[in-house]
Formats: C-alpha cells, structure tokens, sequence
C-alpha cells in the first residue's frame, strides 16, 4: 500500500468506527505508529509534524474530543505513544 492510500485508510477507519470505543482508539494509534513504520517517519520531524498536523485536522470533532479533548499537543501526544 502506498502512503497516500494508507493514510487514507487511517482517515477511514476513523469516519466507520465509534470514538467511544476504546478498542478503536487503541487500534488508530496502532495503524498510526504502522504507517509511520512503513514510511520511515520519525517523531519531531518536519514530515512527521506536517503529516501529523494534517491528520488532526481530517479528523472529525468526536474523535478529537474523546482522543485528546481538542488539544493538539495531547493528539500528538497519544498518537506518538508506540513510536
């Protein structure tokens, strides 16, 4: 899978599962750190915070709220945890 579909696939999986759900949350966060693997992506980079800056915008306010309470740095934060 390239990266473009593969970061599209993590969108998705986003728009078809429930915020609420912990096991969802757990399993973006797990996509998350396999996309950032297969794409050689380190944390703190310029790529890896323009990439990560665009995710938290794709996503919708739910998951935003029930991920990091609408903070960025906490986004990044929980998404950063497996790397």
């Amino acid at each position: 899978m390239d990266e473009n579909a593969e970061y599209c696939a993590i969108v998705a999986f986003t728009k078809d599962n429930d915020p609420t759900c912990e096991k969802n949350r757990q399993q973006l966060y797990a996509l998350w750190t396999a996309y950032c693997i297969h794409h050689d992506l380190v944390v703190s980079s310029a790529v890896y915070e323009a990439i990560i800056g665009h995710l938290f915008f794709a996503l919708s306010s739910e998951w935003l709220i029930h991920l990091c309470n609408g903070y960025r740095d906490r986004f990044e934060e929980h998404m950063a945890q497996y790397l």
